[in-house]
């Protein structure tokens, strides 16, 4: 709440700041993730509050390993909101991507184990604390040879995974200017062509703006420009 009330910049980066709290909070404390629904915020904010249930998780992902994805996703599920429930299991995608020291196809490969059902959610995890990585945040280390070029990073990607894999791109790392107008959304996107294209508009008019009205209004605005 304090931190909704000052803004700015603490609030924008509360959420990976987070992450080093949940991380020694879950050492500290001998998390383990049969009990995890007792330490998961029981809140919908995807701020400071899901950054610690993903720092809890990254914590736990030596333990998420040894059960194996079964057991980590059950205990996901018993969250009682989707938020929660899609929040846990994106935590779960850090964890594996930790596990990984970042590298992107074993991560994405432990996420499949969690079935269609999960995979998506767990591998927004993954694409999240790839780039976090890259940016050498969060205690990470950017991987030899990591792609820093969103489109030769989502065009190596498994279908299944390129819009997950542009949605997050250009949200952790937008253009250096925001668009503003549907002709914006396509100048981003330039270029691409068939999932690649939808992909990158997916993410383009996620950065457009954060309300889903604005965003449904400039992508209908689209097939006209």
């Amino acid at each position: 709440a304090y931190v909704h009330s000052v803004g700015g910049w603490l609030q924008a980066n509360c959420h990976v700041m987070m992450h080093s709290v949940g991380r020694r909070y879950g050492k500290k404390e001998h998390v383990t993730l049969t009990k995890l629904l007792n330490y998961l915020p029981k809140t919908n904010d995807p701020g400071c509050s899901a950054g610690f249930a993903h720092g809890l998780l990254i914590a736990l992902g030596p333990q998420i390993q040894k059960l194996g994805p079964n057991d980590a996703a059950a205990d996901c599920h018993r969250a009682p909101t989707r938020y929660q429930r899609y929040s846990c299991i994106h935590g779960l995608g850090h964890a594996y991507a930790r596990q990984f020291a970042d590298f992107i196809d074993p991560a994405l490969a432990s996420c499949s184990k969690l079935g269609s059902g999960d995979a998506l959610d767990c591998s927004q995890g993954v694409f999240h604390d790839y780039w976090i990585s890259v940016a050498n945040l969060d205690g990470t280390r950017r991987t030899t040879g990591a792609v820093t070029s969103p489109r030769r990073l989502c065009a190596a990607q498994p279908s299944r995974y390129v819009r997950v894999c542009w949605y997050r791109a250009l949200l952790e790392r937008p253009p250096p200017r925001a668009p503003a107008s549907p002709a914006d959304l396509l100048a981003v996107c330039r270029g691409l062509r068939g999932l690649q294209l939808s992909g990158c508009l997916t993410g383009a008019s996620l950065i457009r703006s954060d309300d889903p009205l604005e965003q449904l209004r400039t992508c209908a605005q689209l097939s006209s420009s």
